[in-house]
């Protein structure tokens, strides 16, 4: 988790890890050893590393999704002080208290289905024998072969969910062999990107299921939101909700 984090920071950052060693006053090797996993950083260098990103070493650790508690609070008292009465009176306190509680789970569900997903994904795509290269360039993605095996290039600078999303994407190219596909006319590819994307969507679907447990009950317009795809996919969305819903209740939401 530690290595995991450490790159993904540093990525965000847009820092190689020679540069980043240099603010730390490390080596790049000493560094590289750390974010390889091959190495752990000591307490006192953790410390460093979380000042740096501005992040706690809980965060580092996998003890938390939170990167950075004080900042969490702060967003979440400013999506507070947006909501307003119907007679634009000030929020009562009790009432407050409770939205608060409501959006600090929500947010934190939101950041732990983020790196759920994204490990889950990444262990599927490894067992596929698909090799993961990251680069930063204008696309999301892209799939190809290069010397007989699989490949996916992916966007350094996306977040965690789009990085899950596009890895999926990509990795339904290759299941659906679409490299050998010889395409004539702008129909054909889009229903090969649609295509993709029912795989993406049916995947991260069972996912969810697997960690949420849905019901006929559960809120489908929150799993929407929190996807945050084109709107064009929401049916898609609601359909392989309903394919769960039905195959685990026998009933269509």
């Amino acid at each position: 988790m530690i290595q995991e984090r450490m790159k993904a920071l540093r990525l965000e950052a847009k820092l190689t890890q020679k540069e980043i060693a240099e603010k730390l006053k490390i080596s790049t090797a000493f560094y590289g050893q750390w974010e390889t996993g091959k190495k752990t950083p000591a307490s006192k260098n953790l410390s460093k590393i979380a000042d740096f990103f501005n992040v706690s070493t809980d965060y580092l650790l996998g003890n938390t999704d939170i990167k950075n508690q004080k900042q969490f609070d702060e967003d979440l008292e400013k999506s507070l002080d947006t909501f307003k009465s119907f007679d634009g009176k000030p929020m009562y306190d009790e009432d407050r208290e409770k939205i608060r509680e409501f959006l600090r789970k929500r947010m934190e569900d939101r950041l732990k289905d983020n790196w759920y997903m994204l490990s889950k994904i990444k262990r599927l795509i490894k067992e596929l024998g698909i090799e993961i290269q990251c680069m930063e360039f204008g696309g999301h993605g892209y799939f190809g072969i290069e010397n007989n095996k699989p490949i996916i290039f992916i966007n350094e600078n996306l977040n965690e969910i789009d990085t899950s999303l596009t890895l999926l994407h990509e990795t339904a190219h290759f299941l659906n062999g679409d490299s050998e596909k010889y395409i004539t006319n702008h129909f054909q590819n889009d229903i090969i990107e649609f295509q993709a994307n029912q795989y993406m969507i049916s995947e991260v679907m069972k996912m969810l299921d697997q960690k949420y447990d849905f019901t006929p009950d559960t809120n489908c317009q929150q799993i929407i939101d929190s996807l945050n795809l084109p709107y064009y996919l929401d049916g898609v969305i609601v359909n392989e909700f309903n394919d769960i819903i039905s195959d685990k209740f026998g009933v269509i939401k």
